[in-house]
């Protein structure tokens, strides 16, 4: 399953979006986040 992930904020913010994106990774998806350019 292909799933996309879209976060704004600060790091504290997006980490948690992370984290569930490695998860999903980890259980053989395809990941793509979305975060602003400075990060």
């Amino acid at each position: 399953m292909r799933f996309a992930l879209a976060s704004y904020g600060t790091r504290g913010d997006i980490e948690p979006s992370a984290a569930v994106g490695r998860e999903l990774l980890r259980r053989g998806h395809d990941v793509r986040l979305a975060v602003p350019p400075e990060l």
